[in-house]
């Protein structure tokens, strides 16, 4: 069963970027920008209602952390 078909989770980052897509990982470890959406940060309906923001995090620290970039989603309290 695919939970994202069945609306069980959302993806959050197209919630806040309708049509967007910004990729998380380098094709290989020498690549200069990432190349690849891998990564990704799902949420019920409740959840996502919450959402203020969703994006990867791209700073030369994150890149000497792991070839993925992490994922930041803020919800409202």
């Amino acid at each position: 069963m695919n939970i994202l078909t069945y609306n069980i989770l959302e993806d959050l980052f197209l919630r806040a970027h309708p049509g967007g897509w910004r990729p998380t990982r380098p094709t290989d470890l020498l690549a200069d920008r990432p190349r690849q959406r891998l990564d990704y940060a799902l949420a019920s309906a409740d959840l996502a209602a919450r959402l203020q923001a969703c994006e990867p995090i791209d700073t030369p620290a994150s890149r000497r952390a792991s070839d993925h970039l992490p994922l930041l989603a803020c919800l409202r309290p």
